[in-house]
């Protein structure tokens, strides 16, 4: 089994949108050279495998941003110590460096520029996935705290649905 992280954008930790990275990307020859770093990244102490944003052309804004694929063990690459959490102990998350890390230019993970756009792609459907388990789990808690006697009545006003919609009998809502 090989276990990847993808480290996204964090390079501080005042960074907040996905469009601040601050790791460099130089194409030289047949390689790419990278700089910079990646804090909070998931999975980051125990991966073997990394997809890595980089800068590849300030100038372009988030079409300047591309997608690497970096392996562990690359020259100048370093995961840092993994960070100690209040929660989710199930996954490791570490700082990643990168200090004129070479990447072979066959590593790049689509066209140049458009690593913005499959990190929207990944983060929207890891989004999904979350909202549709937080939308299971509250349906289940949401039924069995119904009692049989509110199951059963013909006077209740509201009823949720397998689906969390509300129907909304009395018109109250």
């Amino acid at each position: 089994m090989v276990v990847t992280a993808r480290a996204l954008r964090r390079s501080h930790p005042i960074a907040s949108k996905a469009a601040d990275i601050r790791t460099a990307a130089v194409r030289k020859g047949n390689r790419y050279v990278l700089n910079g770093e990646k804090i909070y990244t998931t999975n980051g102490g125990i991966a073997r495998v990394f997809t890595v944003m980089a800068v590849t052309d300030k100038a372009k804004g988030i079409k300047g941003i591309s997608a690497f694929i970096i392996e562990r063990g690359f020259p100048g690459f370093s995961v840092g110590k993994n960070e100690l959490k209040m929660g989710m102990h199930g996954c490791t998350t570490a700082p990643l460096a990168f200090n004129d890390c070479e990447v072979p230019a066959e590593n790049l993970l689509g066209p140049e520029g458009m690593g913005y756009v499959q990190a929207l792609k990944t983060l929207t459907m890891g989004r999904v996935t979350i909202a549709a388990r937080c939308c299971e789990t509250r349906t289940t808690l949401a039924v069995a705290s119904l009692t049989p006697e509110m199951l059963a009545s013909s006077n209740r006003r509201c009823i949720v649905s397998t689906d969390m919609s509300i129907t909304d009998r009395a018109g109250i809502l």
